[in-house]
Order: structure tokens, then C-alpha cells, then sequence
């Protein structure tokens, strides 16, 4: 949702192959996560689940979100893997920071106000405001869902955004006098490290079982492994994109896209035929086992579209397609107002809790979420993105003017 298909060392580039900085089936994986995360949503609004053939794979949708944070690991860490391979250190951390922000703040804003004012999102005090216009609702236990409820995950993101700069920093601070090849093998032997962290917090908090558990399954420690194996991806790309050879196993999957796949489904369904807790919120074992599986789905989903020829194969034909790009293009503002929507047609339907017609709903709420995620990514997303490298004091010395010239685009 919050990540870009184009890395931060070649906005434009075309070249199609591993060795490029151009992704183009990258937008795709971000429409199936937001479709993904529908679908989760309405599966538990409708109980969907306990109907049908269908129900044990709907439970397992929530491997969309985590498949956004592989694929924000791998986007966001590749262009400081890239900078320390050419001997560049790193990235200007402002300037990563800001871009980063503006990718978040303008739209989220946008989507918060608007369903304050369209469906009565409650803000009962300055605290709610600071909270929740700050993205903070992960470290208030009074106020964890409040506001827009799953935007929990881009505080997630932006705690990674934080620490990515920071890990980077220190990364080449011990590797700096070292030769390329030693610094990607340094780079991987990190994202190892913080692949076990996050293994690790995650074992904590589920069998010490501590009063902040409920918030601390949100925080960015209980997905770290997540980043750590997109990220651990960029070091490959970055190497192989300076004349390495590509590890055998990579090499094959992206030669054959749909075995990458098949091998991702094979181990999606046979999660499936276990099942989750009965109760939401509830953590232990099985909640372990998924997010490591969710990790292994995604890096067999996505490796076809981080190496390869990316015009290969009617798999990455598809995914780069401009129906399947345009989507992962609005798909933070698709994110961000699906949920809302989802229980104003639910208002309006008067459906009883738990009860609803499934693919009535999902078709219904994917419908209104796109026209409203258009809306905000033409209005207020684009135009923020267009300053990320132009000074701010555009947007207000000559207001007018600017939204003028963003409305001719």
C-alpha cells in the first residue's frame, strides 16, 4: 500500500531483466494484497468461513498484508543495498524520510477526514486527534482501532521506515572498508539477524503472553521477519543487478513463473486445512506457524517479479497489465477506505452482524472503495508524490497554480 514499483535509483527505467530497477509487475502483487485484505474483512463480517467449501481459504486472506510487507522490505531496502555496492554508503535519510511520508501522510489525512465526516468515524477529544492524525494507535491501547482500523499496518511501515536508515547506517559503518561482495554477504547476514528478531518477539509475545500483547502483535518486532525476507531479496537483485550470477533456485523459479506459484499454493492450501483460532485476537501456536508460512507464500509469489525477464511469460504478462498496475497504483487509498465502506453498505443493506450476502458485499464495497481510492490518489495522493523531490514551499507560495497544473496532468 505504501510501497512504488520503481526504486529510488531509477524512477524511469526500462530495462526488463533482474539487472534493472524497474518492476513492473510489482503494482500487481499490491491489487491482489488489497484484494486479499477485502476479502479477509468481509469474510469475518459474513462468517463467510463457516459456509461452504470456500470458507477455509477465505480465512486465510490475511496473507495479503503480510505480502505487502515482503514486498515494502524488498522496494525500500534496494536502493540503500545498491548505494553500498557502488561505494555511494547510502541514501540521504532526509530526503528518503520525506518521501516516504509524502507517500503516507496526504492520503491517509485525506481518507481520515472523509470518513469522519461521511460515516461518523468518532473523534471525542484532542487526544483522539493527535492519535489518530499521527498515526500513534499502536502505542494506545485505549485507542488501538480507532479512527481508520487497519492503519495500524502503516504505522508498522513507517517504524520500518525509521529503522531501515538506521540499520543501513551502522551495515556500512562495518563494512565500508570491505569489497562489494563482502558487503552484500554483511547485508544478508543482517537481514538474517533481523528475520530471528522478529521470529523471536513473536514466540515472546505469544507464550509469555504480556498484557501489551494485543498491541505488540501490531508493532513492527512481530513483522520484522516479514521485511527481513524482501529485504534479503534486495541484496540479491542489488548483487545480481552489478554482475552476479543468480542463486540456482532464484534463477529456476523466475525461469518458471508458474511453478513459483504452484509451489506458493500448494503451501497456502495446505494452511488452509488447518484452522484459525475461534476467537479473533487470540494468539498461540497456530498464529506462529502462519505469519513463518505467509513469509514462504510470499517469497515463492514474488520472486518471479523481483528476477527474471519481466516480459517472459503470460504470468508476468498479466501482472504488468494496466488494469492490474492502475489498481496497485490506488491501492493505499483502496486500503484505506474498503473497511468503511464495508460496514456503510452493511448500515444500508440492514445486516444483521455476522450475517450478509458475501459476494454481494464484495463486489459492492470493491466498487465504491476503487471510485473513492481514484478520487483520493488523483486529488491528493499524485499530487504530494509530485513534490518529493521539489521543494513544499511550491505547494503554498503558489497554491493555485500548482493544483491548476496537477489538474491538467
Amino acid at each position: 500500500m505504501s510501497v512504488e514499483s520503481r526504486s529510488a535509483t531509477g524512477a524511469g527505467g526500462l530495462e526488463s531483466g533482474s539487472s534493472g530497477s524497474y518492476f513492473p509487475c510489482l503494482d500487481a502483487y499490491r491489487a491482489i494484497g488489497m484484494t486479499m485484505v477485502l476479502l479477509i474483512h468481509v469474510e469475518f463480517s459474513t462468517l463467510a468461513s463457516d459456509k461452504g467449501p470456500a470458507g477455509p481459504f477465505l480465512a486465510r486472506m490475511d496473507l495479503g498484508l503480510e505480502l505487502f510487507f515482503v514486498l515494502s522490505g524488498f522496494l525500500i531496502y534496494r536502493p540503500f543495498v545498491l548505494a553500498s555496492l557502488t561505494d555511494g554508503g547510502g541514501i540521504a535519510t532526509w530526503r528518503f524520510l520525506r518521501r516516504r511520508l509524502l507517500r503516507i501522510f496526504p492520503g491517509y489525512w485525506f481518507a481520515l477526514t472523509m470518513v469522519v465526516i461521511l460515516f461518523g468515524v468518532q473523534m471525542d477529544s484532542i487526544g483522539d486527534v493527535i492519535v489518530y492524525y499521527g498515526l500513534l494507535q499502536s502505542f494506545d491501547a485505549g485507542r488501538l482501532f480507532g479512527g481508520i482500523e487497519q492503519s495500524w499496518s502503516l504505522m508498522t511501515e513507517l517504524c520500518f521506515y525509521v529503522m531501515l536508515p538506521i540499520f543501513a547506517a551502522i551495515l556500512w559503518q562495518f563494512t565500508k572498508q570491505r569489497t562489494a561482495e563482502a558487503r552484500a554477504r554483511a547485508a544478508l547476514v543482517g537481514c538474517a539477524v533481523l528475520y530471528l528478531i522478529g521470529f523471536l518477539f513473536r514466540c515472546y509475545i505469544v507464550y509469555a503472553d504480556p498484557s501489551w500483547q494485543r498491541q505488540a502483535v501490531l508493532w513492527l518486532p512481530g513483522h520484522l521477519d516479514l521485511f527481513a525476507i524482501g529485504m534479503a531479496f534486495a541484496v540479491v537483485s542489488a548483487r545480481v543487478s552489478r554482475g552476479a550470477t543468480c542463486p540456482g533456485p532464484i534463477r529456476y523459479l523466475s525461469a518458471h513463473p508458474w511453478i513459483a506459484w504452484a509451489l506458493a499454493a500448494v503451501v497456502w492450501i495446505s494452511l488452509s486445512r488447518t484452522a484459525p483460532p475461534d476467537t479473533p485476537g487470540v494468539f498461540g501456536t497456530e498464529y506462529i506457524v502462519r505469519l513463518f508460512l505467509y513469509g514462504v507464500i510470499a517469497a515463492f509469489m514474488l520472486t518471479p517479479a523481483f528476477f527474471g525477464d519481466q516480459t517472459a511469460t503470460n504470468l508476468r504478462k498479466f501482472l504488468s497489465s494496466r488494469v492490474m498496475v492502475y489498481l496497485g497504483t490506488v491501492s493505499l487509498g483502496f486500503y484505506l477506505w474498503h473497511l468503511d465502506i464495508l460496514d456503510q453498505i452493511r448500515e444500508w443493506m440492514e445486516y444483521e452482524p455476522f450475517r450478509g450476502n458475501f459476494l454481494w458485499l464484495v463486489v459492492a464495497t470493491f466498487a465504491l472503495s476503487l471510485v473513492a481510492a481514484s478520487v483520493s490518489y488523483y486529488a491528493i495522493e499524485r499530487p504530494f508524490l509530485r513534490l518529493k523531490d521539489r521543494p513544499v514551499s511550491s505547494l503554498w507560495r503558489q497554491p493555485s497554480r500548482f493544483w491548476a497544473r496537477e489538474a491538467s496532468r
